[in-house]
């Protein structure tokens, strides 16, 4: 895509995100993300992601808890990070429970094992392996 081209579709994506559009704001989010037309910031990747996780997008939740545990364009908290992958945990996405049993093994078996169990119960292999470690200990 020309450069012409691409500064209209960013363009148009903007002004749709700001209109609140899921599709636009996870675009954008995307976008910032990766570089793609714009210079990549981890600052504004952050504040279109949340925007999608607002609205309950279960990977855009996904992506905000990882900013927040990597402290990736917003200020690192494990709190909210943690937040941000029960939201999506509980809407049955596998990574974010994976996540929270990966953040609870050492501190919480019992709350570990039961993130796992549902990540493993979708056939998540890393959650598999993650739970037979536990459990086997």
């Amino acid at each position: 895509m020309d450069d012409k081209k691409e500064n209209i579709l960013l363009s148009l994506s903007r002004e749709r995100a700001n209109e609140g559009q899921l599709g636009a704001q996870l675009y954008m989010a995307q976008a910032y993300l990766n570089g793609d037309g714009v210079d990549q910031d981890y600052v504004e990747s952050a504040y279109w992601m949340e925007k999608a996780a607002n609205q309950g997008h279960e990977g855009a939740c996904h992506n905000v808890a990882i900013f927040y545990e990597n402290g990736l364009g917003v200020e690192k908290d494990m709190h909210k990070a943690i937040k941000w992958y029960r939201r999506a945990a509980r809407k049955g996405f596998s990574n974010s429970q994976r996540a929270l049993g990966r953040i609870y093994k050492d501190s919480n078996r019992k709350e570990a094992v039961k993130w796992l169990k549902m990540a493993a119960n979708q056939n998540d292999e890393q959650a598999i392996t993650m739970l037979k470690e536990i459990e086997g200990a």
